[in-house]
């Protein structure tokens, strides 16, 4: 099926000039060191063989086909070029597949980081006996179950079939479909979060009104993207370091989910900040991250401490520059941010 593509222009700011920061190519050469470093890391079937569902989980995207990633020349969000429209991104997650076994390890492995998330929207929710919160993007549930867990009334919207099944049959409250599709009263919701899925929708504005609709005056949106700034620095520390500095540096990256770039945007702080303010929100709190935990049972025991001590390392780095306020944060692969509606726009 033949889809129109999104217009060129930067989503933020709707400039039309911009420049490469990564190209195909390069990307098709993270794609196979990708590969490679995943295969190295799991461990092998009786018979000798990888668990081709698993690798496959670590190295196919829904955004892994090769683009040039580009660089607005105006507000210097990342985005890949050219990028497809939105009916054609909800067809492809809408059409992933999972096997539940696989969908209750993805589980377990995020509800840590999930309970944390959940706590911190708490503490920014105005007090009400039982917040209505919204997630979009909702996959293998662990952020519905930290929220039940609190007592919240939740709600999950994806595309996907199979999650939604799964989480059903977990006893969590789902809808199939995209926020525009659901019912929901008017300034209903408490809190609406989107993570690790904000930077897959082509054009995220009514995505964004929508929300506006739904929020309370002082709700929140809290949202998880990777930084775009992130990936810039270290695509160009790959172009001008020494061979065991650059080593270092994509198995960061693999092991933040950078390589290859499988997203459609890139924001950095002050891009996402000026993208939130034309649709009347503004920044309340956030803070650097990285991604979720990928080693589970699958990982040989090496490799599940090789990503405990790279990590553990780039919190130090992107913590120090963190204190002294430099480089609009770019050594945090990923960023938390929460946002509330302005007064005015109440």
């Amino acid at each position: 099926m033949q889809h129109e593509r999104q217009p060129e222009s930067c989503v933020v700011c709707g400039e039309k000039s911009h420049r490469v920061v990564c190209s195909g190519s390069e990307l098709r050469d993270q794609q196979q060191f990708l590969r490679e470093f995943h295969s190295r890391r799991l461990e092998r079937t009786p018979d000798g063989k990888i668990p081709s569902a698993v690798l496959a989980d670590r190295v196919q995207f829904s955004q892994g086909y090769l683009t040039d990633v580009v660089e607005c020349d105006h507000c210097g969000i990342i985005f890949r070029y050219p990028r497809p429209g939105n009916d054609e991104i909800t067809e492809r997650y809408a059409a992933d597949r999972y096997d539940s076994e696989r969908l209750q390890a993805i589980h377990n492995l995020q509800l840590a980081d999930s309970r944390e998330r959940a706590r911190n929207i708490e503490r920014l929710l105005p007090h009400a006996s039982i917040p209505t919160v919204v997630e979009l993007g909702s996959f293998a549930g662990s952020f519905l179950f930290a929220g039940q867990e609190r007592g919240w009334n939740i709600l999950g919207i994806d595309p996907g079939e199979d999650v939604i099944e799964f989480c059903r049959a977990r006893g969590l409250r789902v809808y199939r479909g995209t926020v525009n599709d659901v019912e929901l009263p008017p300034r209903s919701c408490d809190a609406v979060a989107i993570w690790n899925t904000f930077d897959q929708l082509p054009d995220p504005v009514p995505t964004l009104s929508r929300i506006m609709g739904l929020l309370r005056p002082r709700g929140i949106l809290a949202l998880r993207i990777p930084n775009g700034a992130c990936f810039k620095l270290t695509v160009s520390l790959l172009r001008r370091t020494g061979a065991w500095r650059k080593d270092m540096v994509k198995r960061a990256m693999a092991w933040n989910n950078l390589l290859m770039f499988p997203y459609l945007y890139g924001y950095n702080r002050s891009g996402i900040d000026r993208l939130m303010a034309g649709s009347g929100l503004r920044p309340e709190a956030w803070q650097p991250d990285q991604l979720v935990r990928l080693s589970d049972h699958h990982t040989k025991t090496w490799a599940a401490w090789e990503e405990r001590l790279i990590k553990a390392f780039c919190a130090v780095v992107y913590r120090t520059e963190q204190v002294f306020h430099m480089n609009d944060l770019a050594t945090a692969p990923w960023l938390d941010l929460y946002y509330r509606p302005e007064p005015s726009a109440s």
